[in-house]
């Protein structure tokens, strides 16, 4: 197996990635696609509100490029520039080489804390899942910073705490480890309570006037197969060796809940996933 970045990813994890996320039948694609709906409208008024060249559009956590392959599919015709940027070298690399955006998108490796773009730059900011891992009110910050006046931005993150409650199993002994597996979570990210905390961070910058409209949607769907979104296990059984050696849960109870999230197709266990959808406007 090949390592292709300081983070532990690998070639094979990256292929069963793709093969996730470019399966139309997917129900997280399908999830992405529904969030991508409610995006790609206001790219669409924007590109009408735009003149002398496109309507910018920047993904910041770009990951391998999905969301800005689905949200390009919904917008064929308008005249849109994409941008996307992420701190995993692999993952950039892998979007230029195997050409895994749309068409004339521009891809960079940065950090969200100090984003690689001049002030002002875009229409739409859109960042998913990313929140979580950062320093927020540094990122939301640099979010902002690089929106055009008027210009609007999402933010995709969910509550650790609000997606390990609706982890449903008969097998208490798979609850139980989903349990620990779900406050080691909320230990080893910086912002389990993510969604809420960005909600409240840009409510203050709409009391002091810097952004306004701030609204918070939220999105469910639901998973009966964990392997979509951890295609091979890979990330999860990495997760409940360290719980294993740890002394959290015993290595019996950690092939046991590792054989149940193998037989997924049977509906036990099944996850619904709640999402929120922050949205703000600069002033």
């Amino acid at each position: 197996m090949v390592s292709c970045n300081q983070m532990g990813l690998n070639i094979d994890f990256l292929e069963h990635l793709l093969r996730a996320e470019t399966d139309s039948e997917n129900p997280f694609v399908k999830g992405k696609r529904e969030l991508m709906r409610l995006v790609a409208p206001v790219v669409a008024e924007k590109c009408q509100a735009t003149s002398g060249g496109p309507t910018r559009v920047l993904d910041a956590g770009c990951a391998i490029g999905g969301d800005l392959r689905i949200l390009a599919s919904l917008l064929a015709d308008a005249h849109v520039a994409y941008y996307g940027v992420d701190i995993m070298p692999a993952l950039i690399e892998a979007i230029q080489v195997r050409s895994l955006g749309p068409v004339g998108a521009n891809y960079v490796c940065g950090d969200i804390h100090v984003l690689p773009f001049e002030a002002n730059t875009f229409d739409v900011v859109y960042c998913s899942r990313v929140l979580i891992h950062s320093d927020l009110e540094q990122a939301v910050s640099e979010l902002i910073r690089v929106q055009k006046s008027t210009a609007v931005g999402f933010a995709v993150e969910g509550d650790v705490s609000a997606s390990s409650q609706l982890f449903l199993t008969s097998d208490e002994r798979v609850r139980e480890v989903d349990r620990q597996k779900s406050l080691s979570t909320m230990r080893a990210v910086k912002n389990p309570q993510a969604a809420s905390q960005t909600f409240w961070t840009l409510k203050k910058l709409e009391v002091a006037g810097i952004v306004s409209n701030v609204r918070m949607d939220l999105q469910s769907f639901v998973i009966t197969d964990a392997a979509v979104i951890d295609p091979g296990f890979a990330m999860t059984s990495q997760h409940i060796c360290k719980l294993v050696s740890d002394l959290k849960i015993s290595q019996v109870d950690a092939d046991h809940y590792l054989e149940a999230l193998h037989k997924g197709d049977s509906g036990d266990p099944y996850q619904i996933i709640l999402l929120s959808i922050i949205s703000w406007i600069k002033v």
